[in-house]
């Protein structure tokens, strides 16, 4: 997947500059239960088969502050199907930077409510026919690669658990709302289904150490 993911670049930005307090690093999984309803529709017109299910992606972020927190991360994912000779894949990558408010704190445990802004991108990759060789693949070239762009805007609570000092888990629940431009291949513009490529959004990171000084 071509789609920078930032979570290396990002993830320490909470811990490395926002000021004293709470810091720390996380890493983990998250789930997008997006709708592809419009995009596999015209994927069945075509001959190509459904992209069904939710989008698992991988990342991390980092988050820094005191009662006012910043930090920034990034995810990124793919899903693929196939049936017979003809397969397709969607990858998405996303990241950006975040602000929250804790309103909860005490004991090990945090409560936080705030919003996480960037951008990101999408590739569509179909393939109508299985290759011999390479010659029948130059000869005949049988894939399709479109790409497109998206702004975002993804508002969510959140909720941390620290049952040791250099251990963590951060719950986040949020919808991501993404407002992307065409489909491209090449320079060409492709306007097409999805509209939107958000969607309920959750994740479970777990940060192991990396955690500043936080008064309970």
């Amino acid at each position: 997947m071509r789609v920078a993911v930032l979570a290396a670049a990002i993830s320490g930005l909470g811990v490395l500059g926002f000021g004293g307090g709470f810091g720390a690093g996380y890493s983990g999984a998250a789930f997008l239960f997006w709708d592809l309803t419009e995009l596999n529709a015209a994927l069945g017109a075509a001959g190509y088969p459904a992209l069904e299910g939710a989008l698992v992606l991988y990342g991390g972020m980092g988050v820094g502050g005191d009662v006012l927190r910043f930090g920034g991360g990034g995810f990124g994912g793919s899903r693929s199907t196939r049936a017979g000779e003809r397969w397709a894949e969607l990858s998405l990558g996303l990241g950006g930077a975040s602000f929250e408010i804790a309103v909860l704190e005490g004991g090990g445990f945090s409560a936080a409510v705030g919003a996480f802004l960037g951008g990101g991108g999408a590739e569509l990759r179909l393939r109508s026919r299985a290759y011999g060789s390479l010659d029948d693949a130059l000869a005949d070239p049988a894939d399709l690669y479109l790409s497109r762009g998206f702004f975002l805007f993804l508002p969510f609570v959140a909720a941390e658990f620290w049952p040791l000092d250099w251990l963590g888990v951060r719950v986040t629940a949020g919808n991501l709302l993404a407002f992307p431009g065409p489909w491209r291949a090449g320079a060409v513009e492709l306007p097409g289904p999805p509209g939107d490529l958000g969607g309920p959004f959750f994740s479970v990171l777990i940060a192991f150490g990396g955690r500043g000084d936080q008064a309970d």
